[in-house]
């Protein structure tokens, strides 16, 4: 995801900037991806059922960032669930074809 997330911003001309997020805590995102003028902190797991706890990382990272957040988990389920504001869970195949494209303009 990392990489499909890198090569859709260099082949769309996008200054976007990846990044993780680990605190001494344990609370961690795998890819932060930074599109200017806000943040998507984007979790990925390989099970098919989620939880809401799956975004402890990316909850962390709200608190010290001054950017508009908005949370992603990628699982490998067949549907999007919303979890809170800004918080959702999309499978990877519905991630890369819709969300993220759409991050140029905000899907939350």
């Amino acid at each position: 995801i990392f990489l499909q997330c890198l090569y859709y911003a260099r082949a769309h001309g996008k200054s976007w900037s990846l990044s993780s997020y680990r605190t001494d805590a344990g609370a961690e995102v795998d890819i932060v991806l930074d599109t200017g003028d806000r943040l998507i902190a984007i979790e990925c797991k390989a099970g098919k059922s989620v939880s809401s706890t799956f975004f402890r990382g990316g909850r962390s990272l709200e608190q010290i960032t001054k950017k508009p957040l908005e949370k992603i988990l990628l699982y490998t389920g067949s549907s999007v669930q919303q979890f809170g504001p800004r918080e959702n869970a999309v499978p990877f195949d519905v991630f890369l074809r819709e969300w993220l494209p759409a991050s140029e303009e905000g899907y939350a």
